[in-house]
């Protein structure tokens, strides 16, 4: 099968047939948010058809690829970071002594380490 250069967003309520990812999934990638620090991850054209007023936003397929392929994060690093956030927000009295590590700093952990309980 060829791979395209371009893919469609999804219609509301279906999955992306090369991705597997939502509408809004997607959408999540290829707009500036908080959440990836307002900086898409994925690349994405406007196409604008000769005598249409609206245009469409395509997604280029290689870069969508190249994030699931690198930018996936194991199931193991996201329990990590929920458990950081809960531990944060714990107040517990040991809690400022580690409040100085970030997010990123946890990333940076390696995939064996437990937080305190």
């Amino acid at each position: 099968m060829d791979k395209p250069e371009y893919i469609s967003i999804p219609r509301t309520g279906t999955k992306c047939p090369h991705s597997g990812l939502s509408r809004s999934g997607i959408y999540n990638l290829i707009r500036p948010t908080k959440a990836n620090g307002y900086k898409a991850v994925v690349a994405s054209r406007p196409v604008l058809l000769p005598g249409k007023r609206r245009g469409r936003r395509m997604v280029v397929y290689r870069s969508l690829m190249d994030y699931l392929e690198k930018g996936v994060v194991p199931v193991e690093r996201l329990n990590l970071r929920r458990q950081w956030a809960e531990f944060r927000a714990s107040r517990r009295p040991e809690a400022p002594a580690l409040l100085a590590i970030s997010l990123r700093e946890v990333d940076d952990l390696p995939d064996d380490a437990v937080l305190p309980a």
